[in-house]
């Protein structure tokens, strides 16, 4: 099976997940985007410092 077919079969499973499912699988991807993004940053302290200030006022 060549990598088409392996995310077309991928794509076709998700519409049998449910939106707890889904939901969780969007989070994983949402906490990599961000996880690359700081690794690609020079200085990254001062975007974690905010976040980790907002994730304490949400909290």
């Amino acid at each position: 099976m060549n990598k088409m077919d392996k995310v077309l079969n991928t794509i076709s499973k998700f519409k049998l997940l449910d939106e707890s499912r889904m939901g969780l699988i969007e989070n994983a991807i949402d906490s990599c985007i961000a996880v690359q993004a700081l690794e690609k940053m020079q200085n990254p302290s001062e975007l974690i410092a905010q976040v980790s200030n907002i994730s304490n006022k949400v909290s």
